[in-house]
């Protein structure tokens, strides 16, 4: 299955994190590198807001506002200006590592976690931003921790990624949200980033450096394939519009070598495919 450039859609630097409100039938992301936020509505127009500071992720609430990671912290993002508020205080992460991707639990609750920028390892966490605004270390000795997920039936369950170790893992997660269980569910080549689930709770895979979109069952078979010609594709999301469920994939022109963004522009586009899955609302944050 091939994916297609979603018309005019702005080429980010570092494409991240769709994100799809079906109450507003908006799907949005960001370019982390240009401070950006993409929104595009249900008849296809974009509508793109500059960022007060640089975000790493974004997740819904039941507000108007999004949720969602800044460098070194939690934040709260309003899509009308840009402006980016912080949540929780800021966590002290290590010198050369910053907040990455994250993700909203059944609970209400805002996952996300951290990555090492500089070539160490082990130096990042994965952390949770309670409702009531205080924040939580879950796991350490991580090195980039990216995509989040949780299957729309059963929300003990997270699939997370670590990707210099190229694993996407399944964690056990107790009422608390202690995780108590921790197995690998499929080692991938090249680099897994972000991930989302569709309905039947199948994962579908970013796999960056490839220009390829993986599915996987929930035990880590390889299902189908989604191939596009960026090949630093980020993160997925399944959105709806006029032609019904799509699975939306970011990509960026970061790591894309000059003379590959010279001969083709698509880097860093919005890509769209028409895969034979459907998607689920999305989880929202509520605080």
């Amino acid at each position: 299955m091939r994916a297609e450039v979603v018309a005019d859609s702005p080429r980010c630097e570092l494409g991240e994190s769709p994100a799809w409100d079906e109450r507003l039938g908006v799907l949005s992301w960001l370019d982390i590198t240009g401070r950006r936020l993409h929104q595009r509505d249900a008849a296809g127009a974009i509508r793109t807001t500059v960022l007060s500071e640089p975000v790493t992720s974004i997740g819904l609430t039941d507000g108007e506002h999004l949720v969602g990671t800044r460098a070194d912290g939690f934040a709260s993002i309003d899509p009308r200006d840009g402006t980016v508020t912080p949540l929780g205080g800021t966590l002290g992460l290590p010198p050369g590592d910053r907040m990455n991707d994250g993700g909203c639990d059944p609970a209400g609750r805002y996952w996300a976690g951290s990555m090492n920028t500089t070539g160490g390892t082990g130096t990042a966490s994965l952390w949770r931003l309670e409702r009531s605004g205080r924040v939580v270390r879950i796991l350490d000795g991580l090195t980039e921790s990216n995509g989040l997920a949780w299957p729309s039936d059963d929300p003990d369950t997270l699939y997370h990624v670590d990707t210099p170790r190229q694993r996407v893992e399944r964690l056990g997660v107790d009422a608390s949200g202690a995780v108590r269980a921790r197995t690998t569910v499929a080692e991938l080549e090249g680099a897994p980033d972000g991930l989302t689930l569709d309905a039947d709770g199948n994962l579908w895979v970013a796999l960056w450096g490839t220009g390829r979109v993986r599915q996987l069952a929930p035990d880590g078979t390889p299902l189908r394939e989604v191939r596009l010609p960026a090949t630093s594709c980020s993160n997925t999301a399944f959105f709806r519009d006029t032609a019904g469920w799509r699975l939306a994939i970011t990509t960026a022109r970061e790591d894309v070598p000059p003379d590959r963004l010279d001969a083709d522009d698509r880097h860093g586009a919005l890509f769209v495919a028409d895969v034979p899955a459907t998607g689920v609302p999305a989880h929202r944050f509520h605080g």
